[in-house]
């Protein structure tokens, strides 16, 4: 799922990827923990799970996603990118 897969590519890069033992819930919580630690805000931080939420209804739930919630979910992306390099000095 193309929208799980970008999430994963931009912690990835930013030293948090997921490991081969962790579930897209783990890592999403792991994500999550790391977030809190590093002062983000509240939005910012529930991205991972709400990524997840939708990655675990498209993959084992047999939904599609619909435009709506890809825009959602693609904004929110967005925002992830646009607030973590706001606050990156804070995150090391």
């Amino acid at each position: 799922v193309m929208f799980y897969r970008r999430m994963e590519k931009f912690f990835t890069r930013r030293g948090h990827p997921r490991h081969a033992s962790q579930t897209q819930r783990e890592y999403a919580s792991k994500l999550t923990q790391w977030l809190c630690e590093s002062e983000q805000e509240s939005d910012i931080v529930e991205i991972p799970n709400q990524v997840v939420d939708l990655f675990y209804a498209v993959r084992f739930g047999d939904s599609n996603v619909t435009d709506e919630q890809l825009l959602v979910v693609e904004n929110c992306l967005n925002s992830l990118s646009h607030g973590v390099r706001k606050n990156r000095k804070r995150m090391t």
